[in-house]
């Protein structure tokens, strides 16, 4: 973890640096702001001065109903009306437009970037408003906290206590028009109340005088009696009609003889008459037999006896008479008894629907009477309500201008600073080694490669060594960089115990990508071996991109390996001598490009050159570039790998390793190639360069 800290230095001071700049920039310009507060309380008791029950009702004493109130005091209508009463679109503080360009805008301005549009009226204020106040209900209880922040403390104080005024005069406001509504309503009820009152009581009276039906009076009870008397009439009427057409039928038939009938016989007349024909008769015998029937008083007395019984039956006649006159009458009582009781009953109808519809009127009327007297009562108490009109609420703490500000807290906000500079600096630090995919240790070799390190090769800085690095190891052999060569050499040949590896005679030196140094290190073992004494052969393979002949700053030649592959010369004509027990098998001018490994031609080359030199190392193309490395390396008997430290991908390297390892080359381990000897210890504590400081004075001509 040192080490990684050490390593990732710069980029953990770097981001530390700007986050620790920023905080502190901050915490210095963030103005300070002042929080003033006030308390509302929701009352749980109403006061009901005036009888009667309230238009509006109080608020429950209820949870819902103070969570419910806390939502009010958020409102924006509430806000705009606290707003407008302390004129706050005035103050640039709530009104963007006011405000002077800030860095964000000054900022925006220099790429091209106008500011967002601000809305008209009260808008944005109200927003900004809400955006300064907190609402919040004191823990379970009936207490409402308004909280204000602002830059001013004055200023949160007033917009605190306005919001609490204005709120406890909206509630009151509200109840006074819902007074005045109600009363409006009212009043407009009762004027059509009052209109069916009269309507009604004017058709039942009316009714009533066109049908004589009296009020409170029972028509139908009437009828009934009147019809029922009237029914007893025609009954007895009948009765006396049956009686007296009896009485004429019987004298009708007894028109021979009608002084046998009861009312001749009951009459006073005829008895007087009778009688006094009696007398007559009695006179008219008694002269009969004193006088004889020719005499004159017996001629008188007979004349008598017939006057007297002309009257008797002139006066039964009169009977007779009588009885039929008193037989039509009767009838005529019957027919108009009958017609009575008809005209009666029909009566009855009528009154009995016009008492219907006259009470129906009455009852339409009392109705409305009682609902006009119940409104005009409810009117009496809205007016009280109105003017007794109270708040459900109560300000029991007032908002004062505070004495110090609440926010920023400076202290605390330079620690978090610190606290966050240290935290990204160590983000960057995770995130630097996350995206770290350079290969850098033996150990990262181990890991990504599954191959072992076999030499670390330093890196040469051109202020120590400016010519061609290769022949370094002829014109300074006891540098760092010729040692490390000799141990690559020692490793190969078997000279290490804890590293032995097969000795042999071809070594191929590759890498994954160009530019990684491998013919730096092929040139330089390759001097290295042949300075041991050992017969050299060096083949620059790499046919597209030769590079031996100009790391050992040497012309190139006419012919090379082309020509040798292709039997168009011999290996010996083909060869460059140094001098030394090391020839160069090099790639001729008009040769690149060819491909001679595909064939067999390149196999047969390097069976003629085993049997003439001890060891034969080739510089090969790179791994990904081309497939000439996985061909040739199939010919060696050991497969250098070379990496640049802290430059080759692990990525690339692994599949160079993966289409080695799939042709069957013998790898025999990984070089780590233009090693930083002042760096190395911050990547890998086990490589013997990450110790260069403490023995560097072995090594001659090194600063």
């Amino acid at each position: 973890m040192w080490l990684i800290m050490l390593r990732r230095r710069i980029p953990f001071l770097i981001v530390a640096t700007v986050v620790l700049a920023i905080g502190l920039a901050v915490a210095l310009i963030i103005p300070s702001t002042y929080v003033s507060s006030t308390s509302v309380l929701i009352e749980r008791r109403s006061t009901n001065v005036a009888e009667g029950q309230s238009i509006v009702s109080s608020l429950p004493a209820d949870s819902a109903a103070v969570d419910t109130e806390v939502q009010v005091l958020r409102s924006p209508d509430l806000a705009r009306r606290v707003a407008e009463k302390l004129h706050l679109d005035r103050d640039p503080e709530f009104n963007p437009r006011l405000r002077d360009p800030g860095f964000g805008e000054w900022l925006g301005g220099l790429f091209g970037k106008s500011p967002p549009p601000v809305r008209p009226g009260l808008d944005v204020v109200t927003n900004s408003l809400l955006n300064h106040m907190s609402v919040g209900r004191q823990g379970l209880t009936y207490v409402i906290n308004i909280s204000v922040s602002s830059r001013s403390p004055q200023t949160a104080a007033d917009i605190a206590n306005a919001t609490a005024r204005e709120y406890l005069a909206q509630q009151a406001e509200y109840k006074r028009s819902v007074a005045e509504k109600a009363q409006n309503f009212y009043t407009e009820r009762m004027r059509a109340l009052s209109t069916d009152v009269q309507s009604n009581a004017s058709s039942a009276s009316s009714i009533r005088a066109r049908t004589g039906i009296t009020s409170g009076s029972n028509p139908s009870s009437y009828d009934e009696q009147t019809i029922a008397d009237l029914r007893r009439q025609h009954s007895e009427a009948s009765a006396s009609l049956a009686a007296k057409r009896a009485r004429y039928n019987a004298a009708s038939r007894s028109q021979n003889n009608p002084s046998s009938l009861p009312d001749v016989l009951a009459s006073q007349v005829i008895r007087d008459l009778r009688s006094q024909r009696a007398k007559i008769a009695v006179d008219a015998s008694q002269a009969t037999t004193r006088y004889g029937e020719n005499h004159p008083e017996v001629a008188r007395t007979r004349n008598q006896l017939a006057e007297i019984d002309a009257e008797i039956a002139a006066e039964t006649r009169r009977i007779v008479s009588g009885l039929a006159a008193e037989v039509s009458t009767a009838q005529q009582e019957v027919a108009s008894l009958g017609a009575a009781i008809a005209q009666q009953r029909s009566a009855a109808i009528r009154n009995s629907d016009a008492s219907v519809t006259a009470r129906k009127y009455d009852t339409d009327a009392d109705a409305s009477r009682a609902v006009y007297e119940d409104l005009a009562k409810r009117r009496k108490e809205t007016v009280a309500t109105d003017e007794l009109a109270t708040p459900d609420a109560s300000i029991v703490s007032v908002a004062s201008p505070p004495n110090s500000p609440s926010s920023p807290n400076r202290p605390l906000l330079i620690l978090l600073t610190l606290a966050a500079a240290l935290t990204f600096g160590l983000l960057a630090i995770i995130i630097a080694e996350l995206l770290d995919v350079k290969i850098s240790s033996g150990e990262d070799v181990k890991r990504h490669l599954g191959l072992n390190r076999i030499a670390s090769i330093p890196g040469v800085s051109p202020k120590n060594y400016n010519e061609h690095l290769a022949r370094l190891v002829y014109e300074k052999p006891q540098s760092s960089f010729s040692e490390a060569v000799r141990a690559l050499n020692m490793t190969l040949r078997g000279g290490h115990a804890k590293q032995a590896l097969p000795t042999g005679q071809v070594i191929v030196i590759t890498s994954a990508l160009p530019h990684e140094g491998k013919t730096t290190i092929a040139t330089s073992l390759a001097l290295s071996i042949a300075k041991a004494g050992s017969r050299v052969l060096l083949i620059d393979a790499d046919v597209r991109r030769p590079q031996v002949a100009a790391s050992l700053g040497i012309a190139t030649p006419e012919h090379g390996i082309a020509e040798v592959a292709t039997g168009k010369i011999d290996l010996a004509s083909a060869l460059v001598s140094t001098g030394t027990p090391l020839d160069l098998l090099l790639v001729a001018v008009t040769a690149k490009g060819i491909d001679i490994f595909s064939r067999g031609q390149f196999s047969d080359l390097i069976e003629k050159a085993r049997k003439k030199y001890d060891v034969i190392v080739i510089d090969t193309p790179p791994v990904l570039a081309v497939s000439d490395a996985t061909v040739i390396g199939r010919e060696a008997d050991h497969v250098v790998f070379i990496t640049r430290w802290r430059r080759t991908s692990r990525f690339a390297a692994k599949a160079a390793v993966e289409a080695l390892k799939a042709s069957e080359a013998p790898l025999s381990g990984v070089v780590l190639n233009a090693v930083d000897l002042k760096k190395q210890s911050l990547y890998a504590d086990s490589d013997p360069l990450a110790f260069y400081g403490a023995y560097k004075a072995y090594y001659a001509n090194e600063e």
